[in-house]
């Protein structure tokens, strides 16, 4: 993940490291499972997107989490067990 993001020019990664929400295509269930385990590190739109307060720290613990688990659902059957 590094290599791709070291790839953009300086400007364009100044504006990834501003991402300020993050939308999943996958299971409606999934993002439910995400409030439940993390209900104090995100906001939350709908069923599709975790969204991140502009003057807190990003949690990026929990969002590794979250992308991981979105990324393995189907291969795995369902949710990754919290690792907390």
């Amino acid at each position: 993940m590094a290599q791709a993001f070291e790839a953009f020019p300086p400007g364009v990664r100044r504006s990834l490291l501003r991402l300020r929400e993050l939308i999943f295509k996958t299971a409606a269930s999934t993002l439910h499972s995400f409030r439940t385990l993390f209900p104090d590190d995100f906001s939350f739109e709908g069923n599709r997107a975790l969204v991140f307060d502009e003057a807190e720290a990003m949690p990026t613990e929990a969002l590794a989490y979250c992308i991981a688990a979105a990324l393995s659902y189907h291969r795995s059957g369902g949710l990754m067990k919290a690792q907390r």
